[in-house]
């Protein structure tokens, strides 16, 4: 198991672009987390890119590296993005991989230049990257490489853009099958990849009736769409009593609106397969949200 927290902006920014002002604070390791969830692999960052390929950060990245192998048994990467140039071309740019033990890259390489890819088309532009791109990069480093992000979505142009989780094309599995089709011909053979994780995304789908059964009938509507499909409900007596029904019938929930401990307890006792606290909500009437967010994990330890 590979575990890759992945640090995000409150603005929505990309996490390239994040660049503390107290770098010293910020430069604090979470080695634990690896070792409490029994990780193989834990990945000490995500696309960090202002951040990975900085050198007046290198010293500081290596004493991360060096405080996390204190407490961590385990093999350690960095998640790189791929980018075709300039900015978004992280990987090659990083200077502290010799103390890792995989080359860690997100591999969100562009397959098609349309929507009609064929797996032979798709292969051939993977070929071209591991010819011109990967294999130089494992060469320099001589360690093995690790996909710490692939994925296709089952929609038109997932081959184009397989970095785009939400541009809102049509349905397409064909060509999310090709994509995988393709990865897997190109990469499966080659000695010094050591590996890939695949993302998988759940779609939260809201219901809009305020009473039980009206929640219920809507979010057994909406299980029946997709199985990647989690039910969204409010935080509340009526929806906690879905989410323990709907728990009963294998449809996973997602509880909102939800502005304290107690509330998630509650969502989390009735089955709950996701909490979402109201960070923004709760700041907006002074109520630090993230320290909600924090009192809540605690608990659920």
């Amino acid at each position: 198991m590979l575990l890759k927290p992945h640090l995000d902006s409150q603005s929505g920014e990309w996490r390239a672009f994040i660049n503390p002002p107290d770098a010293a604070t910020w430069f604090t390791n979470y080695a634990d987390i690896g070792g409490q969830q029994g990780a193989l692999v834990l990945c000490i960052g995500a696309e960090l890119v202002s951040m990975s390929t900085n050198a007046a950060y290198d010293g500081r990245w290596r004493s991360l590296i060096a405080g996390v192998r204190q407490r961590f048994t385990g093999g350690l990467t960095y998640s790189a993005n791929w980018g075709d140039s300039g900015f978004n071309e992280e990987y090659p740019h990083i200077p502290f991989w010799d103390a890792l033990n995989y080359l860690g890259i997100s591999a969100c390489f562009q397959l098609a230049d349309d929507n009609s890819p064929t797996v032979a088309s798709m292969n051939a532009r993977l070929q071209g990257y591991m010819q011109n791109r990967i294999i130089p990069f494992q060469q320099r480093w001589n360690k093995p490489v690790l996909f710490t992000e692939v994925g296709y979505r089952s929609t038109d142009y997932a081959a184009e853009q397989p970095w785009n989780n939400s541009a809102p094309n049509g349905l397409n599995t064909q060509q999310q099958a090709d994509c995988y089709e393709a990865f897997f011909e190109s990469w499966a053979n080659v000695p010094w990849f050591a590996g890939a994780e695949f993302w998988g995304q759940d779609i939260s789908v809201e219901t809009v009736s305020a009473d039980t059964a009206g929640m219920l009938e809507e979010a057994r509507r909406f299980a029946a769409w997709h199985p990647a499909v989690v039910v969204k409900v409010p935080s509340t007596p009526d929806g906690w009593a879905v989410v323990k029904q709907l728990k009963d019938e294998g449809i996973r929930t997602n509880v909102t609106l939800c502005f304290s401990v107690s509330q998630a307890l509650f969502a989390a006792l009735a089955g709950a397969y996701i909490i979402s606290p109201f960070v923004g909500r709760l700041d907006d009437i002074a109520v630090d949200g993230m320290q909600v967010v924090r009192d809540t994990v605690e608990i659920y330890r």
